[in-house]
Protein backbone atom coordinates (compact mmCIF):
# COMPACT_ATOMS: atom_id res chain seq x y z
CA UNK A 1 0.00 0.00 0.00
CA UNK A 2 1.25 3.16 -1.09
CA UNK A 3 0.39 6.29 0.91
CA UNK A 4 0.32 9.85 -0.37
CA UNK A 5 0.58 12.57 1.84
CA UNK A 6 -0.51 16.00 -0.12
CA UNK A 7 -0.25 19.92 0.28
CA UNK A 8 -2.20 21.87 -1.32
CA UNK A 9 -3.26 25.57 -0.89
CA UNK A 10 -7.11 25.83 -1.86
CA UNK A 11 -10.09 24.17 0.25
CA UNK A 12 -11.40 23.01 -3.10
CA UNK A 13 -8.30 21.03 -3.42
CA UNK A 14 -8.86 19.44 -0.24
CA UNK A 15 -11.87 17.58 -1.14
CA UNK A 16 -10.99 17.36 -4.86
CA UNK A 17 -7.40 16.01 -4.83
CA UNK A 18 -7.76 12.52 -3.38
CA UNK A 19 -10.69 12.35 -5.76
CA UNK A 20 -8.66 12.72 -8.71
CA UNK A 21 -5.69 10.62 -7.60
CA UNK A 22 -7.75 7.49 -6.76
CA UNK A 23 -8.94 8.22 -10.48
CA UNK A 24 -5.38 7.84 -11.84
CA UNK A 25 -4.59 4.85 -9.90
CA UNK A 26 -7.31 3.38 -11.41
CA UNK A 27 -6.08 4.56 -14.68
CA UNK A 28 -2.84 4.27 -14.86
CA UNK A 29 -1.82 1.78 -11.87
CA UNK A 30 -5.01 -0.10 -10.98
CA UNK A 31 -2.09 -2.68 -8.99
CA UNK A 32 -1.54 -0.73 -6.54
CA UNK A 33 -2.80 0.04 -3.46
CA UNK A 34 -3.17 3.49 -2.98
CA UNK A 35 -4.05 5.57 0.24
CA UNK A 36 -5.01 9.00 -0.35
CA UNK A 37 -4.77 10.62 2.63
CA UNK A 38 -6.30 13.99 3.27
CA UNK A 39 -4.25 17.16 2.15
CA UNK A 40 -3.06 19.43 4.15
CA UNK A 41 -4.28 22.79 3.36
CA UNK A 42 -1.47 25.26 3.56
CA UNK A 43 -1.30 29.71 2.59
CA UNK A 44 0.15 30.11 -0.04
CA UNK A 45 2.54 32.51 -0.03
CA UNK A 46 3.28 31.82 3.89
CA UNK A 47 4.40 28.48 3.01
CA UNK A 48 6.93 29.38 -0.33
CA UNK A 49 8.14 32.35 1.79
CA UNK A 50 8.95 31.31 5.48
CA UNK A 51 11.02 28.72 6.27
CA UNK A 52 9.27 28.03 9.57
CA UNK A 53 6.16 27.20 7.79
CA UNK A 54 7.46 25.09 4.61
CA UNK A 55 9.90 22.64 7.05
CA UNK A 56 6.24 22.74 9.72
CA UNK A 57 3.83 21.49 6.74
CA UNK A 58 7.27 19.09 5.23
CA UNK A 59 7.56 17.49 8.17
CA UNK A 60 3.59 17.15 8.93
CA UNK A 61 3.53 15.65 5.33
CA UNK A 62 6.44 13.33 6.05
CA UNK A 63 5.21 11.95 8.98
CA UNK A 64 1.76 11.70 7.97
CA UNK A 65 2.71 8.93 4.66
CA UNK A 66 5.28 7.31 6.83
CA UNK A 67 8.80 6.14 5.89
CA UNK A 68 7.45 4.17 2.48
CA UNK A 69 4.76 7.05 1.45
CA UNK A 70 5.14 9.79 -1.13
CA UNK A 71 4.72 13.39 -0.41
CA UNK A 72 3.21 15.42 -3.40
CA UNK A 73 3.00 19.14 -3.14
CA UNK A 74 0.42 20.45 -5.48
CA UNK A 75 -0.42 24.32 -5.92
CA UNK A 76 -1.42 26.83 -8.29
CA UNK A 77 1.41 28.27 -10.51
CA UNK A 78 -0.38 31.45 -10.82
CA UNK A 79 1.81 33.83 -12.45
CA UNK A 80 5.31 32.29 -12.13
CA UNK A 81 6.70 29.50 -14.18
CA UNK A 82 5.69 26.29 -13.00
CA UNK A 83 9.25 24.86 -14.18
CA UNK A 84 11.16 27.24 -12.28
CA UNK A 85 9.26 27.65 -9.37
CA UNK A 86 8.72 23.97 -9.02
CA UNK A 87 12.61 22.96 -9.03
CA UNK A 88 12.93 25.48 -6.56
CA UNK A 89 10.19 24.00 -4.10
CA UNK A 90 11.59 20.27 -4.86
CA UNK A 91 15.23 21.93 -3.83
CA UNK A 92 13.70 23.40 -0.49
CA UNK A 93 11.22 20.48 0.40
CA UNK A 94 14.46 17.31 -0.01
CA UNK A 95 16.74 19.66 1.98
CA UNK A 96 14.18 18.94 4.98
CA UNK A 97 12.82 15.68 4.12
CA UNK A 98 16.08 13.61 2.43
CA UNK A 99 14.52 10.56 3.34
CA UNK A 100 10.85 10.50 2.15
CA UNK A 101 9.92 10.96 -1.85
CA UNK A 102 8.70 14.35 -2.87
CA UNK A 103 7.15 15.06 -6.14
CA UNK A 104 5.87 19.09 -7.00
CA UNK A 105 3.50 20.08 -9.13
CA UNK A 106 2.02 23.07 -10.20
CA UNK A 107 -0.78 23.55 -12.20
CA UNK A 108 -0.40 26.05 -14.83
CA UNK A 109 -2.25 28.73 -14.03
CA UNK A 110 -4.77 27.13 -11.70
CA UNK A 111 -6.26 23.46 -10.47
CA UNK A 112 -9.30 24.43 -12.46
CA UNK A 113 -7.32 24.87 -15.76
CA UNK A 114 -7.57 20.80 -15.43
CA UNK A 115 -11.83 21.18 -15.98
CA UNK A 116 -10.82 23.59 -19.07
CA UNK A 117 -8.76 21.15 -20.67
CA UNK A 118 -11.38 18.18 -20.44
CA UNK A 119 -14.42 20.98 -21.15
CA UNK A 120 -15.85 18.47 -23.38
CA UNK A 121 -16.67 15.88 -20.87
CA UNK A 122 -17.74 17.93 -18.72
CA UNK A 123 -20.34 19.04 -20.60
CA UNK A 124 -24.04 19.39 -19.38
CA UNK A 125 -22.76 18.08 -15.73
CA UNK A 126 -23.66 20.44 -12.77
CA UNK A 127 -24.92 22.96 -15.83
CA UNK A 128 -21.71 23.31 -17.65
CA UNK A 129 -21.90 24.52 -21.07
CA UNK A 130 -19.60 23.87 -23.74
CA UNK A 131 -19.55 23.60 -27.50
CA UNK A 132 -17.11 21.12 -29.17
CA UNK A 133 -16.36 24.03 -31.43
CA UNK A 134 -14.81 26.31 -28.95
CA UNK A 135 -11.47 26.27 -29.18
CA UNK A 136 -9.73 27.13 -25.19
CA UNK A 137 -6.06 27.28 -24.30
CA UNK A 138 -6.47 24.81 -20.92
CA UNK A 139 -3.47 26.99 -19.70
CA UNK A 140 -3.84 30.08 -21.66
CA UNK A 141 -6.78 32.02 -19.16
CA UNK A 142 -4.95 33.89 -15.85
CA UNK A 143 -8.54 33.13 -14.28
CA UNK A 144 -9.86 29.76 -14.78
CA UNK A 145 -12.24 29.60 -12.31
CA UNK A 146 -13.79 32.66 -14.43
CA UNK A 147 -13.43 31.09 -17.42
CA UNK A 148 -15.72 27.97 -15.52
CA UNK A 149 -18.30 30.30 -14.24
CA UNK A 150 -19.00 31.96 -17.40
CA UNK A 151 -19.60 28.58 -19.11
CA UNK A 152 -22.00 27.61 -15.58
CA UNK A 153 -25.68 28.28 -16.04
CA UNK A 154 -25.88 31.16 -13.47
CA UNK A 155 -22.45 31.74 -13.66
CA UNK A 156 -21.29 30.33 -10.24
CA UNK A 157 -19.29 28.07 -9.25
CA UNK A 158 -18.61 26.73 -5.47
CA UNK A 159 -15.10 25.37 -4.87
CA UNK A 160 -15.39 23.05 -2.00
CA UNK A 161 -18.24 21.48 -4.11
CA UNK A 162 -18.25 22.08 -8.06
CA UNK A 163 -14.42 21.14 -7.61
CA UNK A 164 -14.86 17.89 -6.46
CA UNK A 165 -17.75 16.91 -8.62
CA UNK A 166 -16.16 17.80 -11.62
CA UNK A 167 -12.45 15.92 -10.78
CA UNK A 168 -15.06 13.06 -10.69
CA UNK A 169 -16.43 13.13 -14.00
CA UNK A 170 -14.32 14.80 -16.11
CA UNK A 171 -12.28 12.75 -19.17
CA UNK A 172 -8.38 11.77 -18.22
CA UNK A 173 -7.29 11.38 -20.76
CA UNK A 174 -8.39 14.70 -22.78
CA UNK A 175 -6.88 16.37 -19.83
CA UNK A 176 -3.58 14.48 -20.17
CA UNK A 177 -3.88 15.36 -23.98
CA UNK A 178 -4.42 19.06 -23.60
CA UNK A 179 -2.68 20.21 -20.47
CA UNK A 180 0.93 19.73 -19.72
CA UNK A 181 0.82 20.75 -16.28
CA UNK A 182 -1.60 17.45 -15.72
CA UNK A 183 0.80 15.32 -17.61
CA UNK A 184 3.27 16.64 -15.08
CA UNK A 185 1.14 15.30 -12.34
CA UNK A 186 1.00 11.87 -14.48
CA UNK A 187 4.64 11.49 -15.40
CA UNK A 188 5.51 12.05 -11.52
CA UNK A 189 2.98 9.33 -10.55
CA UNK A 190 4.36 7.13 -13.28
CA UNK A 191 7.35 7.73 -11.64
CA UNK A 192 6.90 7.69 -8.01
CA UNK A 193 4.63 4.06 -8.88
CA UNK A 194 7.63 2.83 -10.69
CA UNK A 195 9.56 2.64 -6.82
CA UNK A 196 6.73 1.20 -5.37
CA UNK A 197 6.09 -2.02 -8.26
CA UNK A 198 9.89 -2.90 -7.98
CA UNK A 199 10.23 -3.06 -4.45
CA UNK A 200 12.58 -0.10 -3.64
CA UNK A 201 10.91 2.65 -1.70
CA UNK A 202 13.71 4.86 -1.31
CA UNK A 203 14.11 8.66 -3.21
CA UNK A 204 16.37 9.22 -6.24
CA UNK A 205 19.07 10.66 -3.54
CA UNK A 206 19.86 7.12 -3.00
CA UNK A 207 20.29 5.83 -6.18
CA UNK A 208 23.77 5.20 -7.41
CA UNK A 209 25.92 6.68 -10.31
CA UNK A 210 27.03 4.52 -12.67
CA UNK A 211 29.82 5.14 -15.12
CA UNK A 212 29.84 2.69 -17.35
CA UNK A 213 29.71 -0.40 -15.38
CA UNK A 214 29.36 -4.16 -16.47
CA UNK A 215 30.23 -6.33 -13.25
CA UNK A 216 30.33 -5.88 -9.73
CA UNK A 217 31.15 -9.27 -9.30
CA UNK A 218 34.85 -9.21 -8.78
CA UNK A 219 34.48 -6.09 -5.89
CA UNK A 220 36.83 -6.40 -3.00
CA UNK A 221 35.27 -4.77 0.01
CA UNK A 222 37.49 -3.84 3.52
CA UNK A 223 35.94 -5.18 6.78
CA UNK A 224 33.29 -3.03 6.90
CA UNK A 225 30.12 -4.35 8.00
CA UNK A 226 28.17 -4.56 4.89
CA UNK A 227 24.61 -3.49 4.32
CA UNK A 228 21.45 -4.23 1.78
CA UNK A 229 20.52 -1.68 -1.03
CA UNK A 230 17.76 -2.28 -3.61
CA UNK A 231 18.51 0.19 -6.75
CA UNK A 232 15.93 -0.92 -9.29
CA UNK A 233 17.58 2.26 -11.31
CA UNK A 234 21.34 0.34 -11.42
CA UNK A 235 20.25 -2.47 -14.01
CA UNK A 236 23.90 -2.62 -15.19
CA UNK A 237 24.66 -4.69 -12.38
CA UNK A 238 22.61 -8.10 -11.77
CA UNK A 239 23.03 -8.14 -8.19
CA UNK A 240 21.44 -4.99 -7.56
CA UNK A 241 18.10 -5.74 -9.33
CA UNK A 242 17.45 -8.22 -6.67
CA UNK A 243 16.52 -7.72 -3.20
CA UNK A 244 17.17 -10.91 -1.61
CA UNK A 245 20.13 -12.00 -3.40
CA UNK A 246 22.55 -13.67 -1.12
CA UNK A 247 25.78 -11.80 -2.94
CA UNK A 248 24.27 -8.48 -2.65
CA UNK A 249 25.93 -7.44 0.33
CA UNK A 250 29.81 -7.67 -1.75
CA UNK A 251 28.59 -4.85 -3.98
CA UNK A 252 27.42 -2.42 -0.94
CA UNK A 253 29.47 -0.78 1.62
CA UNK A 254 27.88 0.44 4.76
CA UNK A 255 28.27 3.54 6.65
CA UNK A 256 29.82 2.96 9.86
CA UNK A 257 27.19 5.00 11.20
CA UNK A 258 23.61 4.90 10.40
CA UNK A 259 22.21 8.02 8.76
CA UNK A 260 25.74 9.93 8.63
CA UNK A 261 26.57 10.66 4.59
CA UNK A 262 29.42 9.60 3.55
CA UNK A 263 31.16 9.12 -0.01
CA UNK A 264 32.46 5.60 -0.81
CA UNK A 265 34.06 3.81 -3.76
CA UNK A 266 33.63 0.56 -5.03
CA UNK A 267 36.32 -0.89 -7.47
CA UNK A 268 35.43 -3.30 -10.12
CA UNK A 269 37.49 -5.81 -12.01
CA UNK A 270 39.21 -4.33 -14.86
CA UNK A 271 38.71 -0.83 -15.66
CA UNK A 272 35.05 -0.44 -14.62
CA UNK A 273 34.41 1.67 -11.37
CA UNK A 274 31.17 2.31 -9.68
CA UNK A 275 30.90 5.14 -7.69
CA UNK A 276 28.17 6.56 -5.15
CA UNK A 277 27.19 8.69 -2.14
CA UNK A 278 25.04 6.61 -0.14
CA UNK A 279 24.52 6.68 3.75
CA UNK A 280 23.37 3.53 5.97
CA UNK A 281 19.10 4.65 5.94
CA UNK A 282 17.10 3.91 9.32
CA UNK A 283 15.77 1.22 8.01
CA UNK A 284 19.09 -0.64 7.07
CA UNK A 285 18.90 -4.43 7.06
CA UNK A 286 22.71 -5.65 7.35
CA UNK A 287 23.36 -8.37 5.37
CA UNK A 288 22.86 -11.86 6.73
Amino acid sequence: MIAVAAIVEGAGEVAALPILLRRINAWRTPDVHLQALPPIRVHRDRFLNRDDEFRRHLLLAAAKCGEQGWILVLLDADDDCPAELGKQILERATAYVPHHRVSVVLANREYEAWFIAAAESLAGQRGFAFKPAEAIDAEGPRNAKGCIKAHRCGGSYGETTDQPAFSARRDLQQAFARSRSFRKLCSEWARQMAFALTGAMRPRSWVPRLDSLRSCSDVSTSSAPKARFVYPEATACSAFAQEDAGDLGHCVRRCPRECQIRPWRCRCAASHRLEWEAAAPPACRSAK
